[in-house]
């Protein structure tokens, strides 16, 4: 059975907590009872657990399905996603915002700024265009 994300945070804490009642033993009943009731507020040796769930990035269309950017970098694009030259080099969707880099950098010559979450692929936002901008100019 798979432990719950509470069920894990309860066992790290008194799996700690029992630790450093073992390492550091006291003998006088009223000062392990002071000790322990310590131990078990949070900001002592422990916080709250605080979770974040992150979205769930949208993709775009598969690169196959794409026009919109210069055809040399979508021939590139395609290559490198096509399972059958191998393994893929890049998946074969990119997320909308990936996409939207690609077309903005390629087919509008604009720059770009990338603020978007930890997982979300900022890095391939700007190497895509550079790898098809070097495909267009190897076009060329």
């Amino acid at each position: 059975m798979t432990a719950t994300i509470q069920q894990t945070i309860d066992v790290l804490r008194q799996t700690l907590t029992s630790y450093i009642e073992a390492a550091y033993h006291v003998g006088h009943p009223a000062m392990v009872a002071q000790r322990r009731a310590l131990l078990r507020e949070a900001g002592g040796i422990f916080q709250s657990p605080f979770l974040e769930s992150t979205p769930r990035y949208t993709s775009a269309a598969r690169y196959q399905d794409i026009n919109d950017i210069p055809a040399s970098a979508l021939k590139a694009y395609r290559k490198l996603a096509d399972p059958a030259q191998g393994k893929p080099v890049i998946f074969e969707r990119p997320y909308t915002h990936q996409h939207q880099a690609i077309r903005d950098v390629l087919g509008e010559h604009k720059n770009l700024m990338i603020m978007t979450g930890t997982g979300s692929g900022k890095t391939e936002s700007f190497l895509l265009p550079i790898l098809g901008k070097l495909a267009i100019e190897a076009a060329d």
